[in-house]
């Protein structure tokens, strides 16, 4: 969590005669103080469930705090976010995104697919339901839950008589079965699905895995991935598959939420009579034996092992195997009752070529970055 990040941040306006000119009256201050709290407060919950057992550090409450980084003409428009030079900005901005989206369900009366419930206690809903209680008729506190450039929600005095006392409800749109939310376990991993939704503001995104659940995940830390996250996007039913390697939340056995993204990368096996073996190998994790330091297969790999295997029945009973290496590459092995022969590819498509008769001590070994001399060996191997 030591590294700077560069969020988007948040624009806050208050509105009426009051703040007319760009003005912010100091008995106006406590709607911010009381946003900062319930931001600390989230973000302290964040930082215990990640580390349980753990004290929260002693500077934790200094690292997230809150800046106005602008404050515009006009109305009293703010933007705010987390202090870019404090080590637990990405819990701010974790928690930020946390009670935008509580806010926004609470004032709409309606389910927000941001909002989880277990991620927001009831000390920090209380600070959010006191948001607004400082302003007059004709005044209004605007927050921009779906992006600074599109339809602000207002908290005024009539719409604060839903939104605050939906916040104070213990049982807001939790479902009956949500009781608690386990422990997290973070670790870096990778996971296989498709790309249905993209919020290109938030940095955000959904993937469906191969069973079927839905992943939430974000790449703040990364948008300069954003252009390949839009070329993967796919609402079909049976869309590109994709491979998105990062930080994994775990409920338990479980993937939960993609904390960071490093890569995303496009599966294409349509049609390629090894989809079923192609794909079930993309699929596997980091540390998918036994001796725990397993990596997943590269894409590269699996590209060069796709385009040898293209003229390859896979149903043939002379058919190659193909394995997964610990290194993230793939070994292609075949044998008959004259020879055994390899093709062993490295997680950045460089070839070994392996050859040896039945009747042979020393068999032929031989490199190449080429894949067309690993073509011509796979043919010339297996007529």
């Amino acid at each position: 969590m030591g590294e700077e990040i560069s969020p988007l941040p948040k624009r806050m306006r208050l509105t009426g005669d009051r703040f007319n000119g760009g003005r912010l009256p100091f008995d106006a201050l406590i709607e911010l103080e009381r946003y900062q709290e319930a931001v600390r407060l989230v973000a302290r919950q964040r930082w215990t469930t990640e580390n349980p057992g753990k004290d929260l550090p002693v500077d934790f409450d200094e690292g997230t705090g809150l800046v106005i980084e602008s404050l515009r003409d006009g109305s009293a428009e703010l933007l705010i976010g987390p202090e870019q030079t404090q080590i637990y900005a990405e819990y701010a901005q974790q928690a930020t995104d946390a009670i935008t989206a509580a806010i926004d369900a609470a004032y709409s009366d309606r389910d927000n697919d941001d909002y989880d419930p277990a991620d927001i206690d009831y000390a920090a809903r209380e600070q959010l339901a006191q948001l607004g209680s400082s302003l007059a008729p004709g005044q209004a506190l605007e927050l921009y839950p779906h992006g600074n450039d599109q339809e602000p929600l207002i908290i005024d005095v009539e719409s604060r008589a839903v939104g605050a006392g939906n916040l104070l409800i213990e049982t807001f749109f939790i479902e009956p079965t949500v009781i608690v939310k386990p422990g997290l376990e973070t670790r870096s991993d990778v996971r296989l699905g498709q790309i249905i939704e993209l919020n290109t503001n938030k940095f955000s995104f959904i993937l469906k895995l191969k069973s079927g659940e839905e992943c939430r995940g974000q790449f703040k830390k990364s948008p300069e991935l954003l252009d390949d996250f839009i070329n993967v996007l796919d609402t079909e039913e049976e869309g590109p598959i994709v491979r998105v390697l990062g930080d994994v939340q775990f409920k338990g056995d479980s993937p939960w939420r993609i904390t960071a993204v490093s890569a995303v990368e496009r599966l294409s096996f349509d049609n390629h009579p090894w989809e079923r073996q192609l794909t079930e190998l993309a699929d596997l994790m980091n540390q998918w034996g036994e001796q725990g330091d397993e990596r997943a297969i590269s894409f590269t790999a699996l590209d060069a092992a796709q385009s040898i295997l293209a003229d390859v029945n896979a149903t043939d009973d002379a058919a190659p195997g193909v394995y997964p290496l610990e290194t993230g590459g793939l070994l292609i092995e075949w044998s008959n009752s004259e020879s055994l022969t390899s093709i062993e590819i490295s997680p950045d498509a460089t070839f070994e070529l392996f050859k040896i008769k039945r009747d042979q001590r020393q068999g032929e070994l031989s490199e190449t970055p080429n894949i067309a001399d690993v073509q011509a060996f796979m043919k010339e191997a297996t007529r």
